[in-house]
This record gives C-alpha cells, structure tokens and sequence, in this order.
C-alpha cells in the first residue's frame, strides 16, 4: 500500500515560521500548524523562493541537493546546495528522509 508521507511536526512549524498558509488536511493538534505533504512543501518552496530540493540515490543511501531555480542555463539550474561525495552518515535511509532534510535545509539556512 502506497501512503502519503507527510511534514515532521518541527518542519511544519519551520514552514508557518517561513510564511507557509496553505489550507491543508490535517493540522498537528492544538497548534494548528498546518502538515503539509512532503510534495506539498517542495511545490511551497519552488513557487514561492524558487528553490528545489531534489532527493537522489547513492548506493550507501539518499541524499539532497538544492536549485535556484532563477538561474538556469542549457546544463540546468545552478546549485544552492551540494553535499559533494556523502558518507554514510550523511545519508539517510528514504527517499522520504532526504526530502524531509531537504526541505528543513532550505527553511533553516536558504530562507
């Protein structure tokens, strides 16, 4: 069964911090911080600051990197951030955890 993977509870409150609004379906309790889904949030953040975290595979684990969308050319967006050659303690077990870290890199330290 394929499910929905959402925002941590500390991204979603990183994203409202950042100005995200966006009428979501589920909220994190009394908080009432809206939980995006993981796709939700990269769209959030390549319409609104023109960044794009991108999740991608090594075979010692998952990984991201970050485009400034702005700056494109025929070889493809500049980059934001790159990680070079990760080690294993640097990758992360899911396609879902690199996107997650992804997403928290550009709300902490892009944003």
């Amino acid at each position: 069964m394929i499910t929905e993977d959402y925002v941590s509870f500390e991204v979603a409150k990183l994203l409202k911090e950042k100005g995200f609004d966006e009428e979501c379906q589920k909220y994190y309790g009394d908080y009432k911080y809206p939980c995006p889904t993981l796709q939700m949030a990269m769209k959030w953040l390549r319409k609104n600051f023109n960044m794009n975290p991108v999740p991608y595979a090594t075979s010692i684990g998952w990984y991201f990197e970050v485009f400034d969308l702005t700056q494109r050319d025929i070889t493809g967006c500049a980059l934001l951030y790159q990680v070079g050659i990760p080690s294993k303690e640097k990758t992360f077990e899911t396609c879902e955890e690199a996107c997650e870290a992804g997403i928290r890199y550009c709300l902490e330290n892009l944003i």
